[in-house]
């Protein structure tokens, strides 16, 4: 009867053990489940969509610029992680930017009216103008200028230092990218007569009546050559720099807010060369 009773006493403190080997198995197994799942979501390609501002720093800028008051640009993005820390990103960022110069106190008039054949800007005219000339229409050159860019960055997001389960997830990122403007200006109205800058600060036709900008800008810059650059390049090597946060909404979607300069290789986007400091264009 003793046999029996510790045989029976035996039975019964295995089966704990057995159970907690059974659960410890099926706990692990929903672990590796979720670890192979969370791990295979994490590196699955992004796709982003984005609109913002562009803004323009350059030798012909608005007075009153700020990097909120710009021209709309539109920003597609693919990304995939390839590590913990780092992602790859391309990237295509289409928009506009432009400037404009009015100085009012020229003791001269500066008249576009010499350069118009038949209602239109003729770069044939712009040779008998001479250098004089040419400086005065520099205190009132405008532009319009459509952006493309597109490359590829690498962006980190700081989780060396900061904790990977957070709602907002600051970033940073450098890249290379293609850069492509084409620039124009507005020298005719509405009615196609051409603008006549006056010392009193009014916009007068070659008759002097008070006329107002149109801001079509409907004149080739490049193509007018109107202070003797030539055919330069419409495109350039550029490098993105890019930073700001991504706020999680989801598990599947992520808001981003950020901030980036393109520093293109070319200072001929507003088609005035030079300046002091950074010679080279940069649009924020």
């Amino acid at each position: 009867m003793r046999k029996l009773l510790i045989a029976i006493l035996g039975l019964f403190s295995c089966l704990p053990v057995v159970a907690q080997d059974d659960i410890d198995e099926d706990y692990l197994s929903v672990l590796l489940a979720e670890e192979e799942e969370a791990t295979s979501a994490a590196f699955k390609p992004v796709i982003g969509f984005g609109v913002g501002n562009f803004s323009f720093y350059g030798d012909v800028v608005d007075y009153f610029r700020t990097p909120i008051n710009g021209l709309t640009s539109y920003r597609f993005l693919i990304s995939r992680n390839v590590s913990k820390y780092f992602d790859i990103e391309f990237h295509g960022t289409l928009g506009r930017v432009g400037g404009s110069l009015y100085s009012a106190g020229n003791e001269t008039k500066i008249d576009f009216s010499q350069l118009v054949v038949d209602g239109k800007v003729s770069p044939d005219r712009v040779v008998f103008m001479n250098d004089a000339q040419r400086a005065d229409m520099l205190n009132v050159a405008n532009f319009r200028s459509q952006i493309f860019a597109g490359g590829v960055s690498v962006a980190y997001n700081f989780n060396h230092i900061l904790e990977r389960k957070r709602p907002i997830h600051p970033y940073v990122s450098l890249g290379v990218e293609f850069f492509q403007f084409s620039s124009k200006g507005d020298f005719l109205n509405a009615d196609n007569k051409a603008y006549v800058y006056w010392p009193d600060g009014t916009i007068r036709d070659d008759r002097g009546e008070i006329i107002v900008r149109d801001y079509k800008y409907e004149t080739d810059l490049r193509k007018l050559d109107l202070y003797g650059y030539g055919d330069y390049a419409k495109t350039s090597v550029a490098f993105p720099v890019d930073a700001g946060f991504n706020v999680t909404i989801t598990d599947r979607v992520t808001c981003r807010f950020g901030c980036a300069a393109h520093f293109p290789l070319t200072d001929y986007i507003d088609n005035v060369k030079g300046g002091k400091g950074w010679k080279n264009d940069i649009v924020l």
